[in-house]
């Protein structure tokens, strides 16, 4: 046993994760708080706090911006995230709420509900204030819930109208600053709360010059991409007047674990490199500027700061605690999970408690360490901690961890998340003693994952080398149905379709239970004009999978190549029986009736879709040539017009609109 004295509390630590309520700070030092200041609140996507100077005293790495809200704030030593994921993170972040109580558990099949879980934005527009936001990436898209409560919701274009490469699930973080911008000109002098998301960086490492050429690591060259980044903004708070009475944070998300324990992203693991971020608080008129705090604290704290500063009350308890009090347990246990294994590979999950200097990993067998002492988690201590061990252990069992299933994503979130690195596919959940520790399993995956992040940064012949060794082992090596999804993948990005469709099929015999291949698979033998094979392999698909409707869409569309109309209508009216909440099943069925020259009910359809799905481009344009070919040109403009404010490339739309005269008001 160590001579450590043993941390006291954990009974009480455990309720305390469970739902403890939001302290208020008593800083008797404080000056009085601004009844509404502006509100800004700067995720910087993927950053290890310990890349940053700020946090380790490197100086081969200049972070001007970050360092101004260093010397201007509070930063917090010991900050962590709740999941090393981007959604579940930001959920947490804007409900203070932990995962097993919001219910978002992984990027993928799963969406926030606001009226169960309100998110902050939510809390402070009833107060009265103009919420905006601009992210930078997919897997924070308007689909997931993440935009309840935004007056304004700038997100990048949709995946699938951009010619879905790998290059396209993210924009660069200038436009996000610039969407931000147009934000603050719109709010006028109300108090207003600002969430703004740059991806940088996230993988792909692609900083651009003079960062590419400055840096060797590509990871650090994108760190100081963000930095000039938020340099940008703060410089366009200054100009308007609000940086002194604005309280800004600046945060992560999650780390990355760069080959620490073997992980080279992030997501299956839950070590120190994935889960510390930096948190830096700015206060109004720079109060406690430059204090360093080293108590633990965790994302779930923002909600009820923000709370306690404007003297609100946390209404439905929060498990976190002000980041302004001073009443802290120092044992406090801070709680953290991935369920991302268990989704993906049907490995099992991990939890993790950081308590004091202690952190305990939880899996199928405990793993603790003193991250203080041992900052990179090499020396395992649970045979020399074992009373603390036992009391953190218990503290996890205090929490009910049950996982729901993920419902099925379609295949343009599955393929706009592929293209950011985070996985699509998903393996069967079984008998939890029977599941294998992630923390065994990373060697082996990480060969195929460094394909996929090849893949990711648009080497696709790199990817393709990398991943056709992988495929030759057993089947049921780990990630073998993988290697063949990112094998076609890197294939089709390169036009090769035959050898994308064989790569699909081999990954769909293997894969067994995941029909998002077979999609992919279908998808490709309809570009190559080949609807019969098409329709044969989703019939059979169907066959495990009826309760699908985007299955029937595909089969729908095969079918009307084929000139079967009856049978293709059949399935499309089947699509929005089984998904009445699915776009594409309407506009499936609009195609049909256009086939059968039944514009009225294609326009019925169409407005369907348009309003299941406000970015469906593919319906919008349409439904304007149907407005069109009805003598309604000014509609027809709008909607075209819409089209292009959603993506200005939209060539198709941009030619319609000169067709129908511009935007002059007479037929052409």
């Amino acid at each position: 046993m160590s001579n450590r004295r043993a941390l006291p509390h954990f009974a009480l630590a455990a309720l305390a994760l469970l739902g403890q309520g939001c302290r208020r700070g008593n800083d008797a030092t404080s000056s009085p708080a601004v009844a509404m200041p502006p509100i800004v609140l700067i995720a910087i996507d993927t950053l290890r706090s310990d890349r940053l100077p700020a946090y380790s005293g490197r100086t081969d790495l200049a972070t001007p911006a970050i360092d101004r809200l260093v010397r201007d704030g509070l930063l917090f030593e010991n900050a962590f995230a709740e999941v090393p994921l981007t959604l579940p993170s930001h959920t947490s972040l804007l409900t203070g709420q932990l995962p097993p109580t919001h219910g978002v558990r992984d990027n993928i099949g799963f969406t926030i509900d606001s009226s169960r879980t309100p998110l902050l934005q939510q809390r402070l527009r009833e107060r009265g204030y103009a919420t905006g936001a601009a992210v930078s990436a997919e897997v924070l898209a308007r689909r997931t819930g993440i935009a309840a409560g935004f007056d304004l919701f700038d997100e990048p274009l949709p995946f699938a109208s951009r010619g879905a490469t790998a290059r396209t699930a993210e924009r660069a973080g200038g436009v996000a600053v610039e969407a931000a911008a147009r934000f603050l000109d719109s709010v006028g002098e109300r108090p207003f709360f600002l969430l703004l998301h740059l991806y940088e960086p996230h993988s792909p490492y692609r900083p651009p010059e003079p960062w590419r050429s400055r840096h060797p690591d590509p990871y650090d060259g994108e760190i100081a991409t963000a930095d000039e980044l938020v340099g940008k903004f703060l410089a366009d708070l200054d100009r308007r007047g609000l940086y002194d009475g604005a309280v800004v944070f600046l945060l992560s998300d999650h780390g990355e674990g760069l080959g620490d324990h073997g992980e080279d992203e992030h997501g299956l693991l839950l070590y120190r490199e994935e889960l510390q971020v930096p948190l830096v608080v700015k206060l109004p008129g720079a109060r406690r500027a430059g204090e360093r705090v080293a108590r633990n604290v965790a994302l779930i704290d923002v909600v009820p700061t923000v709370l306690d500063l404007l003297e609100l009350p946390p209404g439905k308890a929060l498990p976190g605690i002000s980041l302004l009090a001073s009443d802290v347990p120092a044992d406090r246990a801070i709680y953290g999970e991935t369920m991302y294994p268990l989704i993906h590979f049907g490995w099992s999950d991990l939890a993790s408690i950081v308590a004091g200097d202690l952190h305990l990993i939880d899996g199928l067998r405990p793993e603790i360490f003193d991250f203080k002492r041992d900052p990179g988690e090499r020396q395992e201590l649970s045979n020399a901690e074992r009373r603390p061990l036992a009391a953190m252990r218990r503290s996890l069992a205090a929490i009910d961890r049950t996982l729901a299933p993920p419902a099925p994503a379609d295949a343009e979130t599955i393929a706009a998340l592929g293209a950011l690195g985070y996985l699509g596919t998903s393996a069967p959940i079984s008998d939890r003693s029977q599941l294998a520790d992630p923390r065994d399993k990373v060697a082996g995956i990480a060969p195929v994952l460094r394909g996929l992040r090849l893949y990711n940064e648009g080497e696709f012949r790199a990817a393709i080398a990398a991943l056709r060794p992988t495929t030759t082992t057993r089947e049921g090596s780990e990630g073998a149905a993988l290697a063949w999804q990112y094998l076609g993948a890197s294939y089709d990005a390169l036009g090769q379709k035959d050898e994308a469709l064989a790569a699909y099929r081999k990954g769909m015999r293997i894969a067994g239970s995941s029909s998002y291949l077979a999609e992919t698979a279908a998808l490709r033998l309809l570009e190559l004009g080949r609807p019969q094979a098409a329709a044969d392999l989703v019939a059979s698909e169907l066959g495990r999978h009826p309760e699908s409707g985007r299955l029937r869409v595909l089969l729908s569309r095969a079918l009307l190549q084929l000139g079967r109309i009856e049978e293709a209508a059949r399935h499309a009216d089947e699509a929005v029986a089984r998904d009445p909440g699915m776009a594409d099943a309407f506009y499936q069925r609009a195609v049909v009736a256009l086939s059968r020259k039944d514009g009225i009910a294609a326009i019925d359809d169409l407005v369907t879709a348009t309003d299941l799905d406000a970015r469906h481009l593919e319906a919008r344009k349409a439904l304007a040539m149907l407005r069109h070919a009805q003598g309604d040109y000014g509609e027809a403009r709008r909607l075209l017009g819409e089209v292009l404010a959603i993506d200005p490339a939209d060539r198709d739309a941009r030619a319609d609109l000169a067709t129908l005269g511009g935007a002059g008001g007479t037929p052409p």
